[in-house]
């Protein structure tokens, strides 16, 4: 969600995941070196059942590789996932995200769930992936 994820939408992401409730699911959780909100994550992934790995800094290509479905900001790393033909599901957390991230869905090469002020657990969790 970009190196700082000022909105905390890792945290609300990874709370959407957790409710899927799939023992199999593997979920890594990136966080930048200015995030900060790193802490309210490391609190969350605790005493989880399941695989979730927060990753500080990590090799990006490398995790985008591993991950059946990215879910990003709508900046530039939406390039390096489109390049990797990996499934993703956007969401804009700057007002300059918005266009890009509708011509995504408009091209069939991501799910555009709005702003991120407006998402909800719910809506992540529920949001139907059709790629």
């Amino acid at each position: 969600m970009g190196g700082t994820d000022t909105g905390n939408v890792s945290l609300l992401a990874l709370k959407a995941l957790k409710a899927i409730n799939d023992a199999a699911l593997q979920i890594k959780i990136v966080v930048g070196p200015a995030n900060p909100h790193t802490k309210s994550s490391e609190a969350a992934i605790k005493n989880h059942q399941g695989t979730i790995e927060l990753v500080k800094n990590g090799n990006m290509p490398k995790l985008m590789q591993w991950a059946d479905l990215v879910i990003s900001a709508g900046g530039s790393t939406c390039w390096e996932i489109c390049y990797l033909s990996k499934p993703f599901i956007v969401v804009s957390v700057a007002d300059n995200q918005i266009a890009l991230s509708k011509r995504l869905q408009q091209e069939r090469g991501a799910l555009y769930l709005g702003d991120h002020r407006s998402l909800t657990r719910e809506t992540l969790s529920g949001a139907p992936v059709l790629f």
